[in-house]
């Protein structure tokens, strides 16, 4: 699935596949499982800030970023590798 930066910090994050589940991998902290809402946005739930929703765009069927939404926060994440 890939690795993913955001434009603001060093920080990333990894976004991988388990059994036919997504989930996002936090370095050192924590694993949380996505679930779809629809066919481009997922929510979970993080120990660190709550409740989040992550909206992807893909090119050629390939997650190139994201925008990670939580309370009256947006993220931008680029894809890294």
């Amino acid at each position: 699935m890939g690795e993913y930066i955001p434009t603001h910090t060093t920080d990333t994050l990894r976004l991988i596949k388990e059994d036919n589940k997504l989930f996002m991998l936090i370095p050192d902290k924590e694993k949380i499982e996505l679930y779809r809402e629809t066919e481009d946005q997922f929510w979970g739930t993080s120990k660190g800030v709550g409740d989040f929703q992550m909206t992807f765009f893909e090119e050629h069927e390939e997650i190139m970023y994201f925008i990670f939404q939580s309370g009256f926060y947006n993220l931008h994440y680029n894809k890294l590798k």
